[in-house]
């Protein structure tokens, strides 16, 4: 009986199907790591790639679209000048022409000075608070500064002057009218404040710090107010210790990007990329600086690579639960089939005990002699048979 139970569970479910399937499970599930980490390694190339065109492309942007509004708002003081000419005649319509033309043009502009020739100020307009007043000041020194020098008879241009923060930019052009210089106009442009917008639009959607910077390495604007008059050295890019950064290349080139090992706060090393790019304002260099650490730009890769492992192990947990189901239903067949199998055996067996009594009754109850010969020898008789030869039972 315990041969025939093997024999079944051996027939229906061999263990080696279900060993194979056990260690096919695991196999599937290597295969799955080992392409997943491939996959994840090949796309962090492609990220970084595309991460890095995204950042030569923001910091282009960047600097061109500070350059492009800091001239466009000197060219409009130029269109200003023209209309100063006819201020001083006392014409209303041209009067209120410059008027609505300061408006608009004072969007980045903190303060905003017109003076005659004699030096009275015919016009004045600045920021409310310490910024604008102080901007004011600026402007009515060098003022004073270029009637001084062209007072004795020096053909002179006045430059456009930046403050040592790099945060404005003074301006001072001459109201020219019939070939005589009847005023100077000065206006002081909020520079860190035109960085500070372009830089935040340019980034909106994108990973990684921004920081502005002027020749020497000094953070002139950045979104955390501490870091502005520091050097790059003594500041964080989105953790990265800025250290280590290759200043010498980033100064000396106009535009470039680099990828590094740097070291974050914890003193642990990453891979870094930077790009930068720089502009003029006359001849005082800025540069735009984009960072981030390679975990920063692997974000969404490393949450597609947990992704992908949760899957993994939600498929490993699945075929666990299948081969457990298949062990269980083995089992129960097993043990069904034995059940049938000794239910069969034991329906057999009784018929066989069912007609071994009815051919005892039927041996035994004729009156004729009946000899049962095998190989030539009795094997075996009835007690007729017995009395008709004459010999006991025992001797035949």
């Amino acid at each position: 009986m315990k041969q025939d139970s093997h024999t079944i569970r051996n027939t229906l479910f061999p263990k080696r199907i279900i060993i194979n399937f056990i260690a096919s499970a695991l196999l599937i599930l290597v295969l799955f790591f080992l392409a997943t980490i491939v996959i994840n390694n090949r796309a962090k190339v492609r990220n970084e790639n595309i991460y890095k065109n995204q950042q030569i492309l923001q910091v282009r942007m960047a600097a061109q679209a500070i350059e492009d509004n800091l001239n466009s708002i000197f060219y409009n003081i130029d269109i200003i000048q023209l209309y100063c000419r006819d201020l001083f005649t006392g014409q209303r319509e041209m009067s209120n022409s410059f008027f609505q033309l300061v408006q608009t043009s004072r969007q980045e502009v903190t303060a905003f000075i017109v003076v005659d020739e004699e030096g009275i100020v015919r016009y004045r307009s600045f920021s409310i608070g310490g910024e604008g007043k102080a901007a004011q000041d600026l402007i009515l020194k060098y003022i004073d500064e270029y009637q001084n020098k062209i007072s004795g008879g020096l053909n002179y241009v006045p430059p456009l002057y930046i403050t040592k923060d790099m945060q404005l930019a003074i301006k001072l052009v001459p109201i020219w009218r019939n070939g005589q210089k009847t005023g100077v106009i000065g206006v002081a442009v909020n520079i860190g404040s035109i960085i500070q917008k372009y830089s935040f639009v340019s980034r909106l959607g994108f990973s990684g710090d921004e920081l502005f910077l002027d020749k020497n390495g000094t953070v002139i604007v950045d979104m955390e107010p501490d870091n502005i008059g520091r050097n790059i050295h003594d500041v964080s890019l989105e953790g990265i210790n800025t250290g280590s950064f290759p200043m010498k290349d980033i100064l000396s080139h106009v535009s470039g990007n680099r990828k590094f090992k740097v070291m974050d706060r914890m003193g642990k090393s990453h891979s870094a990329l930077v790009a930068w790019d720089s502009f003029s304002i006359m001849d005082e260099k800025i540069i735009v600086l984009v960072g981030a650490s390679e975990k920063v730009i692997n974000r969404p890769l490393q949450q597609f690579h947990r992704q992908a492992m949760a899957l993994g192990l939600v498929v490993v947990a699945i075929m666990v639960c299948f081969s457990i189901l298949l062990i269980y239903s083995r089992k129960r067949v097993v043990r069904h089939s034995i059940k049938i199998m000794e239910e069969t055996i034991e329906q057999r067996t009784n018929e066989l005990m069912r007609s071994e009594k009815k051919y005892q009754a039927v041996f035994h109850g004729v009156n004729d002699g009946l000899v049962v010969l095998k190989d030539g020898a009795i094997s075996y008789f009835n007690q007729s048979a017995a009395d008709l030869v004459g010999y006991p039972a025992d001797e035949l």
